[in-house]
């Protein structure tokens, strides 16, 4: 019985002993092929890593753009609803007694029709609002000090921005400025675009009236009386730095521009 019983148990540990024998080089054979996975795991996981960290960036970059676009969007809805009631309040304001002049300088310039013209307390600088139907609004502290040739020639250089339709570019050139908000040369070009389009404005406008100095001194007046103002806070900052800047020629007034023109 003992002989019988031992028998059948040597043929399992036989059987085993041929599986070890076999699965021994295959074992033997693993480390070298685990070793030359662990460079291609290692760089996998350092991909994973940094594509990881650049999804963060770029998070992080572009709600910091959403922020900064709808901080400039407020500011430009802002503008162009104080611009709208100022074009509202001119609009159903009766026209100025200037009006038949800038009737005839329209004619000189080319214009379809005039502008129209009034005059308003809400203003510190001769401003254009609106694109389809413009309207110029002439300070009523400046009309009392400038000669008649002078608010001709103011009225020139206003029309002369309607001409070149200056308040549709300006709008376009402020959603410019708020999608590329980021880039410092977004804001150095455009502060030379709103330059020159004063200049080009100012030649218009001595062209026009035919005196440089005339217009020059009146550019000077406009700046005093804009600086020496003491109701600055009728005009909210928002709106000084609103798109209503396409037509008005007061932000850019400056000495240095009078003497330019002067020469």
């Amino acid at each position: 019985m003992v002989a019988a019983d031992a028998a059948p148990l040597a043929a399992p540990l036989t059987d085993n002993a041929v599986l070890r024998t076999a699965a021994a080089p295959r074992i033997a054979a693993d480390p070298p092929a685990a070793r030359a996975s662990a460079p291609a795991l290692a760089v996998s996981a350092f991909r994973w890593t940094v594509g990881s960290n650049l999804n963060g960036i770029a998070q992080g970059i572009a709600i910091a753009w959403l922020f900064g676009v709808a901080v400039l969007l407020g500011r430009m809805a802002g503008g162009w609803w104080h611009v709208r009631q100022l074009h509202r309040l001119a609009l159903a304001t009766s026209s100025s007694r200037w009006q038949t002049a800038c009737r005839r300088l329209a004619y000189r310039l080319g214009l379809p029709a005039a502008a129209h013209v009034v005059e308003s307390a809400l203003v510190e600088v001769p401003t254009v609002v609106g694109w389809l139907r413009p309207a110029i609004l002439l300070p009523i502290a400046a009309l009392a000090t400038l000669t008649p040739a002078q608010v001709e020639a103011i009225l020139a250089h206003e029309l002369a921005h309607i001409r070149r339709h200056d308040y549709a570019l300006n709008v376009l050139q402020t959603v410019a400025e708020t999608l590329l908000f980021y880039h410092p040369a977004i804001w150095w070009v455009s502060n030379r675009i709103r330059a020159e389009r004063e200049h080009c404005c100012d030649e218009i406008a001595v062209a026009v009236c035919g005196d440089p100095i005339s217009y020059a001194r009146a550019l000077a007046e406009l700046e005093s009386l804009r600086t020496s103002s003491t109701a600055m806070a009728l005009q909210p900052l928002v709106a000084r730095c609103s798109i209503a800047c396409a037509g008005s020629c007061a932000c850019r007034f400056r000495k240095s521009r009078a003497r330019r023109v002067g020469r």
